[in-house]
Formats: structure tokens, sequence, C-alpha cells
């Protein structure tokens, strides 16, 4: 029997339970396919199945079903290009298969100076002293925030607008975290650093906890410790997916190389691998693999290497620890590597001191074996001479990569270069390469704002208004919802 002779309803089921990329491949291939890939109700299927998957924000099943056809498509844009006034033409060119026809066909609205809200959630804490240097962060789903308090970390429901689960230890504080939130959204795998300081020296160590949301209760399911350490070494940029979590351990003593730790948590007992990479790499997980990014800093070359790693075959190569052990440290290059990207930078965008400041890796919600790769750059960059002197500014630059893996051998991948500009975002960055940082107005009588920028944009594209504009806001991969702590916690979504 031909695939189009099955009964409607049957390819209606079909065609909800593929992804957006293949639903829209069908769609032009014949007439008869295209009229059922543009049927309202498998575009329902396909967003509610982006929804378990943790993609959609601020959206229950009810909304998702009641949503008009131009309404899903309007969700799924979002996913891919950021909120629809965030948006400029010169941004919107195809230049891979997860950006396709419907989904990314121009806005068409130049972006306002000013934006205001289109809603927003407030959370009042009242059992602590809210500064503007707390991190808050909106869970996927949007249903949850996570609030790191220094003290704790506490994980509060949106709706009810009250604290669901904390975790903390006396005399510790919270040194970073991160989360995996697993489909349904209803279980969430946290990783935190909890630190203890005692006559100068820190002890640390990582636990990971498996945090069940309908139950309002939490398993430790792994610990690692670290040795004392001076003050002044901490542990950043951690990452966790699936059975695997990784962390850098930085040094404000500066060297030829850098350590960090990779940790199997679900194997029983847990295991730590250190492995130990040049100056200035960014590691970063998928379910799949672990990427490690490389920039060679030497004026006759100038580029940035990405390793990409097999999960699977890490296995394969140790040793591994019942805890970090730096001694025993394996280099980057004895990993099982799959495949070797090398980029040279642009001289347009690179700046003269380019430390990597943060590597960020998405699932595309359109296609599950294309990944956005963001690796945003902090540094120094020299300008003209004035009086006899070079001119010295601080700047940031983003470059954006597409990873694309064999769907028939997911050993077989392939990266491409997207998108490189200077930017002035600071902190983490959206699946559609949005960054966000704080400003004052000009206008002392006003409240403080926050810049928004687009991908390929030196300038901002818009301001966004935010009461008491908190230090380090925190931008959702999908819905691009700004989460932030002043006062109290807010959560606001933009059109």
């Amino acid at each position: 029997m031909n695939f189009q002779e099955l009964p409607e309803d049957v390819l209606r089921i079909v065609f909800g339970l593929l992804d957006v990329y293949c639903v829209l491949c069908l769609s032009a291939t014949s007439k008869s396919l295209r009229v059922l890939a543009t049927d309202r109700l498998v575009w329902v299927d396909l967003l509610l199945n982006l929804h378990w998957h943790g993609f959609v924000d601020d959206e229950s099943v009810l909304s998702i079903s009641r949503k008009s056809q131009a309404e899903l498509l309007d969700l799924v844009q979002t996913m891919v290009l950021g909120p629809r006034h965030w948006r400029r033409q010169a941004i919107l060119q195809p230049s891979a298969p997860d950006i396709v026809s419907n989904i990314a066909r121009p806005a068409g609205d130049s972006p306002s100076p000013n934006f205001e809200p289109l809603r927003e959630h407030v959370l009042h804490p009242q059992n602590i002293n809210l500064a503007r240097s707390n991190e808050a962060r909106l869970l996927p789903g949007g249903e949850y925030v996570l609030l790191d308090t220094e003290r704790a970390l506490e994980c509060w429901s949106v709706q009810d607008g009250r604290i669901v689960w904390s975790h903390h230890e006396d005399n510790g504080f919270v040194g970073g975290f991160a989360f995996d939130m697993l489909p349904g959204g209803r279980q969430v795998n946290i990783a935190v650093f909890i630190y203890q300081l005692e006559h100068g020296w820190a002890s640390s160590r990582l636990d990971i906890l498996e945090l069940d949301l309908l139950q309002e209760t939490s398993e430790m399911r792994y610990t690692s410790p670290y040795s004392a350490v001076e003050n002044d070494v901490h542990w950043t940029h951690s990452d966790i997916k699936g059975s695997f979590a990784v962390c850098n351990l930085f040094s404000t003593i500066r060297g030829s190389t850098e350590l960090h730790a990779l940790h199997d948590w679900k194997t029983a007992p847990g295991k730590c691998l250190s492995v130990a990479s040049p100056e200035g790499s960014q590691l970063a997980l998928t379910t799949r693999y672990l990427i490690i990014a490389t920039f060679d800093p030497r004026p006759s070359i100038r580029e940035t290497q990405f390793r990409i790693v097999s999960l699977v075959d890490l296995q394969s190569v140790g040793p591994w620890y019942g805890f970090f052990n730096d001694a025993s440290s394996i280099n980057v290059a004895e990993l099982p590597t799959l495949s070797n990207f090398v980029f040279p930078l642009s001289v347009a965008t690179i700046l003269d001191l380019p430390p990597m400041h943060h590597l960020s890796v998405y699932r595309s919600p359109l296609d599950e074996n294309v990944y956005r790769i963001w690796l945003h750059w902090a540094g120094f960059r020299r300008l003209e001479v004035e009086q006899g002197q070079n001119r010295v500014t601080f700047g940031n630059a983003l470059y954006g990569y597409h990873l694309l893996a064999n769907p028939d051998n997911a050993c077989d991948v392939s990266l491409h270069k997207r998108v490189e500009s200077r930017t002035g975002s600071k902190g983490n960055t959206t699946y559609s390469g949005h960054g966000i940082r704080r400003q004052r107005l000009r206008d002392h009588l006003e409240s403080d704002s926050y810049a928004l920028y687009a991908p390929g944009e030196p300038d901002p594209v818009a301001s966004l208004r935010a009461t008491g504009a908190a230090l380090f806001p925190s931008l959702s991969v999908y819905s691009g919802a700004v989460t932030y702590a002043e006062r109290v916690v807010r959560v606001a979504y933009f059109d």
C-alpha cells in the first residue's frame, strides 16, 4: 500500500508523531500531503509534543489545543527566531535546515525602541532579603523558577507564588547550579555546588538531586567532594544532560592549562573524570555529545577548534574516580573524538585578548538531530592610536554554529558556522541567539531597563522595561522570557 493511500486519520496521527522539519519536508512532496501538513489538528499535536519536551513556556495542554493555526505557527516562530518584536529583517535569512519556508517568514515589523512586558508573573519570597545579584532562572515549561538566594537553592511555583522545595546546608552557600528538565515537565535533575569557608579556605562539593515537582520532594543521587582549596579557586560553567554533568575549575592564577570535572553520576557508584585542556577552553553537553571549544591565540593562527566527543565511548578512557582528582587528569586529545572542526576568527569581530565567556548548545525544536552552538567572547579590543597610545575598550563578540547529526548514524556529525558579529550582550543566549544586558536609562527618574541584542547586530534592537532591573537577568532558551530577582522575582514575557 502506498503511504498516501492510508486513511486520513491515520496519516494525521503519523504526522503528529514526527518533528516539525519532517512535516515541512513532506508538505513539499504532493498537494494532498501539503493539505494534511497544514491541518490545524496536526499542528496541535506537534506543539503538544514540543510542550512535552519542554520547548513551550507559559502554555498548557488546553491552551495549545484551543489555538488557531496562525497562533500555533507563531509559537514555533518564537522558539526559532525569538519574540516577534525582537526580530530584524537582516537576520531572518535561512542558513540551515532548521529554518525553513513558513517558519522563517519575516515578521515585517521594525522593533520599537522600548517594550513593556506582554505579561508578567511576580513572586514574593518573604523569608529572604533579595539583592540584585541573586540568580533566578525559569525552568522549561514556564511553571517553576529556580532561585539562588546564596544560602539556599529554592524552587518556586510561578502560578501559585509559593516555594515548593529548598536545598541548603548550615554554614554553607550556593556557588552555582545547572538543571536538566525531563520530558513531561514533572521531574528535573539539578546540579548545585555547595561551598563552606573555614579560615580562608573553601571546601566544595557537587550535589546532584532528582526533584519531583508534583510530590515536591527530592532525592540525592550523587555527591562529589573536592578537597580544600584557596578561596580564589571555584567552579564555573556547570552543565548537566542525561547521566553526565560537567564543570570548569576556574582560578585567578592563570596557567597554560585548564581543568574540568566530568561526572558520570548515574553509574553506581558515580564516577568523575578529570580533564585538562588548553587555557580558556569551554565544555558543554548534549544528551549524545560532549562539545569542547578551544581557542589558539597565536597571532599566526587565531582560530577556534571544536572537538565533538561521543558520551557513549567515554567509558573507554580513564582513570575514573569517586571524586575529582586533578593529579590524574587526562588531556582532551585522549578523549574518543568523533570529529574536529577548525574555524578562523574574523578580523572584524575578534578581540585582541578574547577569552571565551560562555559556550551554549541547544537542541533544535524543529529537528532532534540539529543543535545550535553559541560561543560568546568577552575581552579587550585595541583601537586606533590616540596621542601616541593605543585606545583599548572592553567588548564582546558572538559566534553561532550549527551541529548536524546523521539520524542513521549518531557518530557522523558536521559543524557549520552560521553567524558572527560584535555584540553588547552578557550572560546566557537564547536558541535564536538573542542576548541581554542591564542598562540605565538616561533619565534618572525612569525605571531601569535591559538592552536586547539580536544575532548579527552589534547594537541593541530593543530596550526592555524592567522594574528594578537585576544585574544578572536570565533569558529562557525558547520563549525569550526574562527572569530576574530584585526585591521580588519577576518573569516577564514579551511579544
